[in-house]
């Protein structure tokens, strides 16, 4: 055993031939600023030479412990802290700032089941307990949250947090317990041919849960979107409502054209300068996501579809009963064309023809019968 002098600190070193290699090594035993003094390097010192007594390089074991406590500390992280780990990884890879909202919403459900628990104890039974009731309710949810869920256990797989297969892995596992989420399924919609009575019955409900209901039915829009409205994105004056791309599924900026009971609803509302157009029960608190959904189901007692399946009412109404181009439907409902090269362009050109569509929905659904060339003439005729 020797000192040496690095800088202004003192540092003991053990010189040792390796059982294991025939080679020269040196194995630091740390220095006087880490509060080693010389008995204590001497008594390290004593048990890295009994190492070498008994054919052990006392560097290589000096490792595999270090490698075994940070395995240890590894194996206590709790799926909480394993998500919170994961989540900051993929943030740079995130560019959609609404897929990340609802990845960190969606996640903080299950950190609330069972976050606290270490990662490593997370079985099969806390899983299928926790998604059994949301599956039950609403399927899709319970499917996506199913993948964060699998992901962040992966993360912690790879991270030696936890041993053995992924409890919530979905092929040959999970599949056997839960029905698959069938594509084109997700969102049961309400037949167009009622949608005006059921609008009639939401505007006996004079909530701005109602009226947040109504603006979404008559602009085709998605739940988020509306809740989560600004009174900087609507040109009362213009009768647009312009969502930005940081706001929309696709990432893209969205012009809604309104009509004239879209904007009766918007001038009737109460503002309280926050910014947010649909306000809660609570003062500056704005209007919750599930806010349409109870509205939906427990006051109108409407469980049998969806908030989001009124989009898929409208997309019927207008495939079935008008002469509206499809591409001018798609861009109503903020779907995508293939040629994104032309599809700024023209989105705006169709901003007038979905104007007149919009107009035309907002007449269907007050139930006022309609007469004009872009209605086919049965339904005309029918009404």
């Amino acid at each position: 055993m020797r000192s040496a002098k690095f800088g202004v600190t003192k540092s003991w070193i053990f010189r040792f031939v390796s059982p294991v290699t025939g080679k020269t090594r040196w194995m630091g035993l740390g220095g006087l600023a880490d509060g080693i003094g010389q008995a204590d390097a001497r008594g390290l010192a004593l048990a890295a030479r009994k190492l070498v007594k008994l054919g052990k390089d006392p560097i290589d074991e000096r490792d595999r412990e270090r490698a075994a406590a940070r395995l240890e500390q590894a194996k206590q992280l709790t799926f909480a802290e394993c998500a919170d780990a994961y989540i900051a990884k993929q943030a740079s890879s995130w560019t959609n700032a609404k897929h990340k909202h609802q990845w960190c919403v969606s996640i903080d459900l299950a950190k609330k089941a069972f976050g606290d628990q270490l990662v490593g104890e997370i079985d099969k039974a806390i899983i299928v307990k926790f998604l059994r009731p949301i599956w039950t309710r609403t399927p899709e949810s319970a499917s996506r949250l199913r993948n964060r869920i699998e992901k962040v256990i992966d993360w912690a797989i790879a991270a030696d947090a936890r041993e053995g297969p992924n409890p919530a892995r979905w092929g040959g596992n999970l599949e056997h317990l839960f029905a698959p989420v069938q594509s084109g399924a997700h969102f049961k919609a309400l037949p167009f041919e009622e949608v005006p009575g059921f609008v009639e019955k939401l505007c006996e409900h004079d909530t701005v849960a109602g009226r947040a209901f109504e603006l979404l039915i008559l602009t085709a829009a998605r739940t988020a979107e509306v809740v989560g409205a600004t009174w900087e994105e609507f040109d009362l004056k213009a009768r647009v409502w312009t969502i930005p791309g940081n706001r929309m599924k696709a990432g893209c900026e969205h012009s809604v054209p309104l009509s004239d009971r879209a904007v009766e609803i918007l001038n009737g509302l109460y503002t309280d300068g926050s910014g947010r157009v649909f306000i809660g029960t609570k003062l500056g608190v704005p209007l919750g996501s599930s806010s349409l959904r109870k509205q939906l189901h427990d006051k109108m007692g409407r469980k049998d579809i969806t908030v989001h399946g009124l989009r898929s009412s409208f997309r019927d109404w207008a495939g079935e009963c008008t002469e509206f181009e499809n591409e001018t439907i798609e861009f109503a409902l903020a779907h995508g064309i293939p040629d994104r090269a032309k599809a700024a362009y023209r989105r705006y050109r169709s901003l007038g023809k979905r104007r007149k569509l919009m107009e035309l929905w907002a007449a269907y659904c007050d139930g006022r019968k309609i007469e004009d060339e872009n209605v086919s003439p049965m339904i005309r005729a029918a009404r």
